[in-house]
C-alpha cells in the first residue's frame, strides 16, 4: 500500500513571537497545578496571523506566532496539557 506525500509550508518565516501554553487544573482529580510542578515541552507549532497595526499605521500585519504547549503534572501523578480550544494560560515572548 502506498502512502500519500505529507505537505506543509515551504517558505522560512521569522518567527515574531513565542506563547507559551500552560495548563492550570488537573483533568485527573481537577487539582491545582503548580507553577513550580514539573514540566516539559511537548508539542509546537507555528500559526500565521493577520493582526491590526500599531497606532497611526493602516493595512494588516502578518505575524508568526510559535506555540508550545507545557504539560504539567499533578501531585496525583498525572500529565495534563493545557486545552487547545482556550490555550490555557498564555505567557507571550519571544
Amino acid at each position: 500500500m502506498s502512502r500519500a506525500l505529507g505537505h506543509g509550508r515551504t517558505q522560512c518565516l521569522e518567527v515574531d513571537e513565542a506563547r507559551h501554553h500552560y495548563p492550570t487544573v488537573c483533568v485527573a482529580c481537577s487539582g491545582h497545578l503548580d507553577k513550580e510542578g514539573p514540566e516539559r515541552t511537548a508539542s509546537a507549532h507555528d500559526l500565521i496571523d493577520l493582526d491590526l497595526p500599531a497606532s497611526g499605521r493602516c493595512g494588516l500585519e502578518v505575524i508568526q506566532r510559535n506555540h508550545l504547549d507545557h504539560p504539567r503534572q499533578c501531585a496525583c501523578g498525572h500529565w495534563t496539557c493545557a486545552d487547545p480550544a482556550t490555550g490555557g494560560d498564555e505567557v507571550g515572548g519571544v
